[in-house]
C-alpha cells in the first residue's frame, strides 16, 4: 500500500472515530441528573457506551504503542533511545501522580458504594495526569509555534 494510500485511509479511520466519540459523549452530556439527589435518572447507557468506547481507545491506543515500540526495537535498536526517554518521563509523571493523588471522596461519590479508596484514588491519577500531560503539550505546541517563527523571520 503506497503513502497516499495509506494517509487517506488513516484519515478516513481518525475521522470516524473522531464522529463516533463525540456523538457518544454528547449522548451522555444528555443524561437527567437528579436535582435533589444528583444522581442519574432515566436510561444511563449513553454514559456506559461513551465509557466503554473511551477504554476501547486507550486499551488500542495502548496496543498500538507497544507493537510499533518493539517493532522499532526490532528494526533498529538505536531507535529505542527515545521511546525509552519517554517511557522514563511517563513513569516520572505517573509517580508523581501517584504520590499526589486524594483519596478523600466528597460530594456524591462518598455515597457510592463502588467508591472505594482504591478506585478514587487511580481516578485522581488519571485526572491528574490528564492535566500533566494537557499542559505539557499545550507548552509543547507553543514552543513549537515560536520556533517556526523564528525560522520564518530567518529566512
Amino acid at each position: 500500500m503506497n503513502s497516499k494510500t495509506f494517509n487517506l485511509v488513516s484519515s478516513i479511520v481518525v475521522t470516524l472515530m473522531l464522529v463516533i466519540g463525540v456523538i457518544f459523549c454528547w449522548g451522555a452530556m444528555q443524561t437527567v441528573v437528579d436535582p435533589v439527589t444528583k444522581q442519574g435518572v432515566g436510561d444511563l447507557s449513553s454514559v456506559d457506551n461513551s465509557v466503554s468506547f473511551s477504554l476501547f481507545l486507550f486499551y488500542g491506543a495502548m496496543i498500538l504503542v507497544v507493537a510499533f515500540t518493539i517493532w522499532g526495537i526490532i528494526i533498529n535498536p538505536k531507535r529505542f533511545i527515545p521511546s525509552a526517554i519517554g517511557v522514563a518521563v511517563m513513569l516520572v509523571i505517573f509517580l508523581y501522580c501517584y504520590g499526589t493523588a486524594d483519596t478523600a471522596a466528597t460530594g456524591g461519590l462518598a455515597k457510592l458504594e463502588a467508591a472505594t479508596e482504591f478506585w478514587i484514588k487511580w481516578s485522581d491519577i488519571g485526572v491528574v495526569m490528564t492535566y500533566i500531560l494537557f499542559g505539557i503539550a499545550v507548552l509543547l505546541l507553543v514552543v513549537q509555534l515560536f520556533r517556526n517563527l523564528f525560522q520564518f523571520f530567518a529566512k
